[in-house]
Protein backbone atom coordinates (compact mmCIF):
# COMPACT_ATOMS: atom_id res chain seq x y z
CA UNK A 1 0.00 0.00 0.00
CA UNK A 2 0.94 3.03 -1.15
CA UNK A 3 1.65 5.81 1.57
CA UNK A 4 0.66 8.79 -0.92
CA UNK A 5 -2.64 6.90 -1.32
CA UNK A 6 -2.99 6.59 2.31
CA UNK A 7 -2.28 10.15 3.17
CA UNK A 8 -4.92 10.79 0.83
CA UNK A 9 -7.82 8.81 2.40
CA UNK A 10 -6.88 10.06 5.83
CA UNK A 11 -6.83 13.15 4.11
CA UNK A 12 -10.67 12.45 2.80
CA UNK A 13 -11.58 11.56 6.18
CA UNK A 14 -10.16 14.43 7.92
CA UNK A 15 -12.37 16.64 5.30
CA UNK A 16 -15.47 14.64 6.09
CA UNK A 17 -15.87 14.79 9.49
CA UNK A 18 -14.64 18.80 9.85
CA UNK A 19 -14.49 21.36 11.53
CA UNK A 20 -14.60 18.10 14.24
CA UNK A 21 -11.12 17.15 15.50
CA UNK A 22 -12.54 13.09 16.50
CA UNK A 23 -12.97 10.54 14.23
CA UNK A 24 -15.01 8.01 15.32
CA UNK A 25 -15.74 4.42 13.93
CA UNK A 26 -19.05 5.68 12.61
CA UNK A 27 -17.58 7.73 10.27
CA UNK A 28 -15.06 4.96 9.32
CA UNK A 29 -17.77 2.78 8.26
CA UNK A 30 -19.64 5.54 6.81
CA UNK A 31 -16.59 6.27 4.50
CA UNK A 32 -15.27 2.69 3.87
CA UNK A 33 -18.05 0.76 4.32
CA UNK A 34 -18.01 -3.04 5.75
CA UNK A 35 -16.12 -6.00 4.55
CA UNK A 36 -17.61 -8.70 2.76
CA UNK A 37 -17.25 -10.91 6.16
CA UNK A 38 -18.12 -8.05 8.33
CA UNK A 39 -21.60 -7.83 6.48
CA UNK A 40 -22.22 -11.51 6.43
CA UNK A 41 -21.48 -11.47 10.26
CA UNK A 42 -24.49 -8.67 10.95
CA UNK A 43 -26.74 -11.75 10.27
CA UNK A 44 -26.04 -12.63 13.42
CA UNK A 45 -27.07 -9.67 15.81
CA UNK A 46 -30.15 -9.18 13.36
CA UNK A 47 -30.91 -12.81 14.14
CA UNK A 48 -30.46 -11.83 18.09
CA UNK A 49 -33.44 -8.98 17.80
CA UNK A 50 -36.07 -11.94 17.80
CA UNK A 51 -37.71 -10.00 14.82
CA UNK A 52 -38.57 -12.09 11.76
CA UNK A 53 -39.42 -9.67 9.47
CA UNK A 54 -36.28 -7.77 10.42
CA UNK A 55 -34.45 -11.21 9.57
CA UNK A 56 -36.15 -11.69 6.29
CA UNK A 57 -35.25 -8.38 5.36
CA UNK A 58 -31.60 -8.79 6.32
CA UNK A 59 -31.27 -12.08 4.53
CA UNK A 60 -32.62 -10.29 1.32
CA UNK A 61 -30.13 -7.08 1.36
CA UNK A 62 -27.15 -9.17 2.45
CA UNK A 63 -28.08 -11.89 -0.91
CA UNK A 64 -29.49 -9.46 -3.30
CA UNK A 65 -27.62 -6.07 -2.50
CA UNK A 66 -24.66 -7.20 -0.98
CA UNK A 67 -24.14 -10.71 -3.04
CA UNK A 68 -22.85 -12.40 0.14
CA UNK A 69 -22.61 -15.91 -0.78
CA UNK A 70 -25.28 -18.02 1.12
CA UNK A 71 -22.46 -20.40 2.50
CA UNK A 72 -20.72 -17.47 4.66
CA UNK A 73 -24.44 -16.55 5.74
CA UNK A 74 -25.43 -20.02 6.96
CA UNK A 75 -21.73 -20.66 8.65
CA UNK A 76 -22.83 -17.47 10.49
CA UNK A 77 -26.01 -18.64 11.49
CA UNK A 78 -24.78 -22.57 12.63
CA UNK A 79 -21.95 -20.20 14.58
CA UNK A 80 -24.90 -18.27 16.48
CA UNK A 81 -26.07 -21.72 17.07
CA UNK A 82 -23.22 -22.98 19.03
CA UNK A 83 -22.51 -20.09 20.78
CA UNK A 84 -25.91 -20.46 22.38
CA UNK A 85 -25.23 -23.84 22.92
CA UNK A 86 -21.79 -23.58 24.38
CA UNK A 87 -22.64 -20.82 26.24
CA UNK A 88 -25.94 -22.09 28.17
CA UNK A 89 -23.94 -25.19 29.04
CA UNK A 90 -21.35 -22.93 30.16
CA UNK A 91 -23.57 -21.19 32.34
CA UNK A 92 -25.57 -23.85 33.92
CA UNK A 93 -21.86 -25.51 34.96
CA UNK A 94 -21.33 -22.42 36.64
CA UNK A 95 -19.20 -19.88 34.50
CA UNK A 96 -19.31 -16.53 34.86
CA UNK A 97 -20.17 -14.38 32.20
CA UNK A 98 -16.48 -12.97 31.86
CA UNK A 99 -15.48 -17.02 31.59
CA UNK A 100 -17.99 -17.32 28.68
CA UNK A 101 -17.10 -14.18 26.67
CA UNK A 102 -13.25 -15.41 26.92
CA UNK A 103 -13.76 -19.27 26.47
CA UNK A 104 -16.34 -18.63 23.21
CA UNK A 105 -14.79 -15.20 21.51
CA UNK A 106 -17.77 -13.07 22.38
CA UNK A 107 -17.16 -9.07 22.32
CA UNK A 108 -19.23 -6.24 22.50
CA UNK A 109 -23.02 -5.98 22.94
CA UNK A 110 -23.49 -9.17 21.32
CA UNK A 111 -22.06 -10.70 24.10
CA UNK A 112 -24.01 -9.37 26.67
CA UNK A 113 -27.41 -10.98 24.36
CA UNK A 114 -25.94 -14.21 23.66
CA UNK A 115 -24.66 -14.58 27.21
CA UNK A 116 -28.44 -13.39 28.61
CA UNK A 117 -30.55 -15.44 25.64
CA UNK A 118 -28.02 -18.50 27.02
CA UNK A 119 -29.04 -18.10 30.41
CA UNK A 120 -33.08 -17.82 29.75
CA UNK A 121 -33.14 -21.31 27.49
CA UNK A 122 -31.59 -24.87 28.89
CA UNK A 123 -28.47 -26.28 27.70
CA UNK A 124 -30.78 -29.50 25.98
CA UNK A 125 -32.69 -26.54 24.18
CA UNK A 126 -29.72 -24.77 22.36
CA UNK A 127 -27.60 -27.93 21.86
CA UNK A 128 -30.87 -28.79 19.96
CA UNK A 129 -31.09 -25.64 17.80
CA UNK A 130 -27.37 -26.20 17.38
CA UNK A 131 -27.57 -29.69 16.41
CA UNK A 132 -30.82 -28.59 14.45
CA UNK A 133 -28.68 -25.81 12.62
CA UNK A 134 -26.16 -28.41 11.57
CA UNK A 135 -28.89 -31.19 10.04
CA UNK A 136 -30.14 -27.93 8.14
CA UNK A 137 -26.20 -26.70 6.70
CA UNK A 138 -26.16 -30.46 5.59
CA UNK A 139 -29.41 -30.41 3.52
CA UNK A 140 -28.54 -27.30 1.82
CA UNK A 141 -25.11 -29.02 1.05
CA UNK A 142 -26.25 -32.13 -0.45
CA UNK A 143 -29.05 -29.83 -2.43
CA UNK A 144 -31.95 -31.36 -0.62
CA UNK A 145 -32.96 -27.93 0.31
CA UNK A 146 -32.60 -25.00 -1.91
CA UNK A 147 -29.91 -22.80 -0.48
CA UNK A 148 -31.99 -19.32 -0.23
CA UNK A 149 -34.97 -20.90 1.36
CA UNK A 150 -32.85 -22.89 3.89
CA UNK A 151 -30.64 -19.71 5.06
CA UNK A 152 -33.76 -18.15 6.16
CA UNK A 153 -35.34 -21.02 7.59
CA UNK A 154 -32.58 -21.45 9.58
CA UNK A 155 -31.82 -18.11 10.82
CA UNK A 156 -35.86 -17.63 11.55
CA UNK A 157 -35.40 -20.99 13.78
CA UNK A 158 -32.86 -19.31 15.79
CA UNK A 159 -34.81 -15.94 15.68
CA UNK A 160 -37.42 -18.06 16.93
CA UNK A 161 -35.87 -19.33 19.95
CA UNK A 162 -33.97 -16.60 21.37
CA UNK A 163 -37.19 -14.22 20.99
Amino acid sequence: VSLTRLDGELGKLAARVAPKTTISLADVVEMVGLSSQEQAWEIQSVVLSGKPGTVLSKIGELIDISRQPRELLVWSVVDLSRRLAAASAMHANGSTAGNIRKELKLFGSGADRVIAIAKRGTPDEFANLFTDAVAMDAKMRSGKLDPRRGVELLALQVCRAVA
